[in-house]
């Protein structure tokens, strides 16, 4: 059973009346919203997960609306699903995967508003390669299946001598059944890796692509058959590469990367869905740090919108859009950034535990810093303290609450 926070009907009000009070712009360092500009930032209520476990829902005051977990359940990557009920799906517990840089959760489970666990799969065994684990994301399907991101122990010589930790799709059905599978390894040659690319990923092994997001082609208007709704889009991480996969067939039928390094090791890669500016573009956190085959770096990150068909970047967020130096807005690892009915761009630099929305013209209207911390002590024998944030959604105002209060 999940813990869960109930707020008064007093922090309801204060949620909602934070679009009459003054405007909030000064960054003083300290943790909470530190950033607000009611009159343009996007109503809704802000979902992510501390270093913790904690699942938290929060009004733009950062008013606590809900919260899920304990330290205790290890809740990973958790996520909402977009659906009137307000339930959440998230990855718990944790297996050793030889090659991986860190445990990984080993199963599935969905819950309510209240808390409760009503479904949860695992120990699931791949026909293809030995099952590890699952890791990084997952989607609900419009079929009511479940797609995640998985990773298999595979040995296969024609691309590495050293097991791989391959990454792979299933789609689970209800019952937790697997009902398809998909592996990165057996479309080794649809990346175009060149000779000495693969010469490093046969010398490495392990973990060679490191996926870290999934998502699903929305409707569009895009006539090129790679953008069909219900395709599938990965990123690979260690690869700077993004891929559409084909649903029926299975073949990677659009890619940017890995020759031209467009994004370095980026995160959260997706098409913005119908109804929101740059629809049908492919949109990207860039975080920057050293990845690729040969190894490519920048010493910043930026938010990337992709014109899929020229593959080309429309449109870049850094930190000089907002008046600061370049370096100032780096997050090397985790983040991601949604692209928001009103035009704005909620952004979470991750391992700042920094989220924050901005206007088009890259003016913030709404900054946030995570204050929950998972502390560790350093090899000084000082505290080190961990607010990173692995991905945030910014949430319609009628989600998440819990039935009490609704």
């Amino acid at each position: 059973m999940f813990s869960i926070k109930r707020v008064l009907l007093a922090g309801i009000f204060a949620t909602l009346s934070i679009f009459s009070c003054a405007s909030v712009y000064a960054h003083t360092g300290l943790r909470g919203v530190t950033i607000l500009q009611p009159d343009k930032a996007e109503w809704g209520l802000s979902f992510y997960t501390d270093p913790n476990g904690i699942v938290h829902l929060l009004g733009l005051d950062g008013t606590v609306i809900n919260e899920w977990g304990t330290a205790a359940d290890q809740i990973f990557w958790a996520k909402p699903v977009f659906d009137p009920r307000g339930d959440i799906l998230a990855m718990t517990g944790v297996v050793d995967v030889p090659g991986y840089a860190f445990q990984l959760p080993n199963h599935l489970v969905q819950f309510d508003v209240e808390g409760d666990r009503f479904f949860e799969w695992g120990d699931f065994v791949l026909s293809r390669a030995q099952f590890a684990a699952i890791h990084h994301d997952m989607h609900r399907l419009p079929n009511g299946n479940t797609l995640v991101l998985c990773a298999a122990l595979v040995d296969e010589p024609a691309i590495s001598p050293n097991t791989l930790v391959d990454d792979c799709l299933m789609e689970l059905d209800w019952e937790g059944n697997i009902v398809w599978e998909w592996y990165t390894f057996e479309h080794f040659d649809q990346f175009g890796f060149s000779d000495e690319a693969k010469q490093m990923i046969s010398d490495m092994g392990g973990d060679w692509g490191h996926a870290n997001s999934l998502s699903i082609i929305p409707a569009n208007t895009h006539s090129h058959p790679a953008f069909t709704p219900g395709n599938i889009m990965i990123s690979y991480r260690q690869l700077n590469t993004i891929v559409v996969i084909d649903r029926q067939t299975g073949d990677i039928v659009w890619k940017i990367g890995p020759e031209n390094s467009v994004t370095i090791g980026q995160h959260d890669a997706y098409m913005i869905a119908g109804g929101r500016p740059g629809a049908g573009n492919i949109m990207a956190f860039d975080n920057g740090l050293r990845a690729g085959f040969p190894p490519v770096s920048r010493p910043f990150s930026q938010v990337v919108e992709i014109d899929p068909m020229t593959n080309q970047v429309v449109w870049s967020y850094n930190a000089t859009f907002s008046g600061f130096p370049q370096w100032d807005f780096f997050s090397p690892i985790i983040s991601g950034a949604q692209r928001l009915e009103n035009g704005n761009t909620m952004i979470t630099e991750g391992t700042k535990g920094r989220l924050f929305e901005i206007a088009p013209n890259g003016e913030i209207v709404w900054e946030f810093w995570n204050p929950y911390y998972e502390p560790s002590i350093g090899p000084t024998g000082l505290e080190v303290r961990n607010y990173s944030v692995f991905r945030a959604y910014r949430m319609p105002l009628w989600w998440g609450w819990p039935s009490s209060l609704r």
